[in-house]
């Protein structure tokens, strides 16, 4: 075994760190580049040479371009190494915007912020009358002048008519200075005759020629004026027929507008089925136990429950015929996560259109995500931290251990904007997921805000529970695969083992470290969203990332029900158990 070990490298001097903390601290932008692709890797390789042989020439040390590059920082850090992580940098990445941390509350909330509310209902036309149509025109108004005092006195035919000469007539007579000006409203045939008798009685009191004359083109304009009347009229009658004709039209159609909305308020056939099929099937009343658990994955009593919880955030707030209810939109949202299909198939089961669908997941989904803190649950205080630690022991023999830690891939659909940070080492986009579970198999902690290319050291870092571990001052500890460095609160396996010991040890710690395994297993068993196999969540990574804590949450109400999965004895975790025997004890 000794043989097969391998030689450790030497350390780094303080003068070879000096230079090579220069060296970095120059080029950053070169060798820590890592997702705007400016630089090629063999640009990189090269600096790294140029370094080392620099190291070399200095301190006379041959030092390789991979060795200087792969510095060993599993250990505590020093001033230099502390001075090397401030220039490169703790973050990889940004983080998911929207995504969830459950320990530290981050991330749970409505994105909405306001209860959701249906469009309302578009109200109907109002019946136009033929009164609001206009009932006079310019015409009109000047067909109904009220009289020649009103009448403007620029006019030419009315100073014509108004005005005539006093120099033609003799100052013995009389002069007729006007005629009476017959408005529109009272012209009629016999005002010629009037103004014929009129001129035949100034001629036979002989008159003066010129004032003979004067009258007859007195009466030649007014018969101008009477014919331009006649024509005015004649055209506002034609005026007033097409009035008439265009309100005819507008109420025909305005009635047929009617007709269509009365016609859109009746179903279409398909919508008056799936109608049908709400008002007249309820799973919870109609399914067995069995069947109820086999499609949605929870006991009666616990959909029940949630339905009690957040029905009055389902609640559709609409006046419309045939609304969907809280109940159809859960158990839609739970055959969603249990089945991962497309959600035209999960509608057909429900009488839900894909839209329907689709909004009864969402909406389902951020109304579970504020009651995940309430059912996910990382022990914090004293008590409950020495209740756990006694139940790990009992069943692993690890002291002073919690729970186990692993990452998980939930594949989602590739986003837009950054799609090549989501790729996963796989091949496919995908959320990287942190699980932290008990003895038991009860999820205790969810971080779902990363990318897929993320490490899970770093996600374990970077979240809440990895903090809280870091300032435990080792009170209690994490199991972890061999992804992780090894900390005084997060036990790795050993991986070189020199004795007995170490390889009792390993055989310990993976058996132990298999629980978070099983959990994620079964996880992705029970809600087949979160499984390649289902097709993955075709949401966006938001989205998808409070389905994940979601179905996190109703694993562990489906886990303390003794739900077990198809084909599994209820008691299998127990099972296993037994059938193993513990040579390590702890030292």
């Amino acid at each position: 075994m000794e043989d097969k070990a391998r030689k450790r490298r030497e350390a780094f001097k303080a003068s070879e760190m000096h230079i090579l903390l220069e060296e970095v601290e120059a080029s950053k932008g070169l060798l820590f580049d890592r997702f705007r692709g400016a630089h090629t890797n063999k640009q990189k390789a090269k600096k790294w040479g140029e370094i080392a042989e620099r190291i070399t020439a200095v301190t006379g040390i041959h030092r390789l371009p991979g060795l200087v590059r792969g510095v060993n920082t599993a250990q505590p850090l020093n001033d230099d190494e502390e001075k090397a992580m401030a220039i490169i940098g703790f973050s990889a990445s940004q983080g998911i915007p929207g995504g969830i941390d459950v320990h530290a509350g981050a991330g749970i909330r409505n994105p909405s912020g306001e209860p959701r509310q249906e469009a309302e209902l578009e109200e109907p036309i109002p019946h136009q009358s033929t009164s609001d149509a206009p009932t006079s025109s310019p015409i009109m108004t000047s067909l109904t002048a009220p009289s020649t005092s009103a009448a403007p006195t620029s006019s030419p035919i009315m100073t014509s008519l108004t005005a005539p000469s006093t120099s033609a007539a003799p100052t013995s007579l009389p002069v007729v200075t006007s005629l009476p000006v017959v408005s529109a409203a009272h012209t009629t045939p016999s005002t010629a005759s009037t103004v014929t008798a009129s001129i035949a009685a100034l001629n036979s009191c002989q008159c003066s020629q010129d004032l003979v004359e004067l009258e007859r083109e007195k009466f030649g304009l007014l018969k101008d004026v009477c014919g331009l009347l006649r024509e005015a009229a004649d055209r506002d009658k034609a005026f007033q027929d097409e009035i008439i004709i265009l309100k005819r039209a507008k109420l025909n159609i305005a009635a047929r507008r009617l007709a269509l909305e009365e016609e859109s308020i009746r179903l279409p056939q398909h919508q008056a089925i799936n109608a049908t099929i709400r008002q007249t099937f309820d799973p919870l009343e109609v399914y067995n136990d069995a069947a109820v658990v086999q499609h949605y994955r929870l006991p009666r009593e616990a959909i029940r429950h949630l339905l009690a919880t957040i029905s009055q955030d389902l609640r559709r707030a609409t006046g419309r015929s045939f609304a969907l209810t809280p109940q159809v939109q859960l158990l839609a949202a739970l055959r969603f996560y249990a089945t991962g299909s497309f959600l035209q198939v999960v509608g057909d089961g429900l009488g839900l259109s894909k839209s329907s669908v689709c909004r009864s997941v969402q909406a389902v989904t951020y109304s579970l995500l504020s009651l995940v803190p309430q059912h996910v649950r990382f022990p914090t205080t004293r008590d409950e931290m020495s209740a756990t630690q006694e139940q790990f022991f009992r069943s692993f023999r690890i002291p002073q251990v919690v729970g186990a830690v692993d990452g998980t891939l939930v594949p989602i659909l590739t986003p837009r904007v950054d799609a090549h940070v989501f790729i996963c080492r796989k091949g496919y986009a995908a959320v990287n997921c942190q699980v932290v579970c008990d003895h038991q198999g009860i999820i205790l902690d969810v971080v779902a805000r990363w990318p897929g290319s993320t490490h899970d050291s770093f996600v374990f870092r970077e979240s809440s529970v990895g903090r809280l571990a870091a300032t435990s001052r080792g009170e209690w500890r994490l199991l972890g695969d061999s992804g992780y460095p090894l900390r005084p609160y997060l036990l790795t396996p050993v991986a070189n083992p020199q004795d007995v010991h170490d390889e009792e040890f390993n055989e310990a710690h993976r058996v132990a470290r298999c629980v978070v395994e099983r959990t994620i297993g079964r996880l992705k068993l029970r809600f087949r969203c979160l499984h390649k196999s289902g097709g993955g969540l075709q949401f966006s990574p938001e989205k998808s990332c409070a389905v994940i804590c979601v179905t996190a949450m109703l694993h562990n109400i489906a886990a303390k029900a003794g739900v077990a999965l198809a084909g599994e004895p209820e008691d299998v975790l127990t099972t296993l158990v037994a059938r193993y025997e513990y040579p390590w004890s702890p030292r």
